[in-house]
């Protein structure tokens, strides 16, 4: 595997004409993808999960403009969740992100929440997830 962004963070293939590692049929793609994705999930929890990915997902993201301006954004309250075991998202780019943000809606600072979860939670880490969200209302 080659690494990228930090050394916590893997990618699944070094040719970049693989778009959607989770449509392999090679076990040790799927397998890095597994670690990457839901590290610890059983298959059972693996398989559920790549049953809802959309194959051409990958291709359409990062396409159009995401930025945000501070005249339009930061006007409602806004929550992080950080995945701590994200290998797909490294905490130090969450960080990063959430960063930038605050310094653009500097009076709105996101309120950060942090699970012990990779990038997909498995059903504990969800309710967790859920519980934060819950919290919010």
């Amino acid at each position: 595997m080659s690494t990228f962004v930090s050394a916590s963070c893997t990618t699944l293939y070094t040719d970049v004409s693989v778009v959607a590692p989770w449509t392999s049929r090679d076990a040790d793609t799927l397998a890095a993808f597994k670690v990457v994705m839901v590290e610890g999930a059983t298959d059972a929890e693996f398989s559920a999960m790549l049953a809802f990915l959309q194959p051409d997902e990958s291709l359409t993201l990062g396409t159009d403009r995401s930025q945000v301006e501070a005249g339009f954004w930061g006007r409602i309250p806004r929550t992080y969740i950080r995945h701590s075991r994200d290998r797909m998202i490294p905490v130090e780019l969450q960080d990063r992100m959430i960063a930038e943000a605050d310094r653009l809606a500097p009076d709105n600072p996101f309120d950060v929440h942090t699970i012990d979860a990779p990038h997909a939670s498995n059903e504990q880490q969800f309710a967790q997830v859920v519980g934060i969200l819950d919290s919010l209302a």
